[in-house]
């Protein structure tokens, strides 16, 4: 039976965080080739984790005492001179070990993300995904995101 609890992340969880970010960047690549799967490795993501531990919202979900998931998030305040009148916060990057999907922790960890933007006083969360990742997609619409804005991108060679 799980145990599953969710507690903010420190310092300490950077090599979590890490191998988190990296399982995330192999799942993704198949959607996108140009992603550099060491990116979580290196001194500038490093540093990007860590201001997101100290600034931002970063969350770790265990079982018992065994890490299976994270998510990152942050909040941008905008000013009278924003493009946008609301509060607005990203949802980074979400992550659950494959023997645990299916069992709520992604939407755990979702909510309790949701509850802390409305606490200070986010108006909209945005999140980005590849339009190919159906499953991601599924997963955010199931959380109650919902299709905003459309990026489109063109490879140059």
């Amino acid at each position: 039976m799980m145990n599953i609890r969710v507690r903010k992340a420190t310092e300490s969880d950077i090599v979590f965080i890490q191998g988190f970010g990296n399982k995330l960047a192999q799942y993704e690549k198949q959607f996108d080739p140009t992603i550099n799967v060491n990116y979580p490795f290196t001194k500038t993501a490093k540093e990007r984790y860590l201001r997101a531990i100290e600034e931002g919202y970063v969350t770790i979900a265990y079982d018992e005492k065994k890490p299976v998931g994270f998510l990152i998030g942050t909040i941008a305040i905008n000013g009278k001179e924003a493009a946008r009148n609301i509060t607005q916060a990203t949802l980074h990057n979400i992550y659950i070990e494959r023997e645990y999907r299916g069992k709520g922790i992604g939407e755990m960890l979702a909510e309790d993300f949701r509850k802390y933007c409305k606490e200070n006083g986010v108006n909209r969360i945005y999140v980005g995904v590849n339009a190919q990742n159906s499953l991601a997609i599924k997963f955010y619409e199931k959380v109650r995101f919902l299709p905003r804005t459309i990026y489109l991108s063109q490879d140059i060679e």
